[in-house]
């Protein structure tokens, strides 16, 4: 009888050790669950922030390209501003010449 009694006694431990290690691994399982929505939102934000960097990367791309554009316009209209008034500077001294030729004559 005290043999019956122990088997039963250690049968009842055993049943309540595997519901104690079954309720431990649902535990696990929900928490490795919350870390694993966790981690993919966290994810989800790291990709989100890093599209917006590039897409901002790219507006100022746009940007600097469109500067360096208006930048070059200027540099040819100063270019042609410098020979005109070059060649302005040159008929000038040719009339000059040509004056001071007339009245030498």
């Amino acid at each position: 009888a005290e043999a019956q009694a122990g088997q039963r006694q250690a049968v009842s431990q055993s049943a309540r050790l595997e519901e104690d290690m079954a309720a431990a691994a649902a535990s696990a399982a929900a928490e490795l669950s919350t870390v694993k929505v966790s981690s993919d939102a966290a994810a989800e934000a790291l990709l989100s922030r890093a599209e917006a960097a590039e897409a901002e990367a790219e507006a100022e791309r746009a940007a600097a390209e469109r500067l360096r554009a208006v930048l070059a316009g200027q540099g040819c209209e100063a270019e042609a501003a410098r020979c005109e008034l070059s060649s302005r500077a040159a008929e000038a001294e040719a009339e000059a010449e040509a004056a001071k030729a007339a009245s030498e004559a």
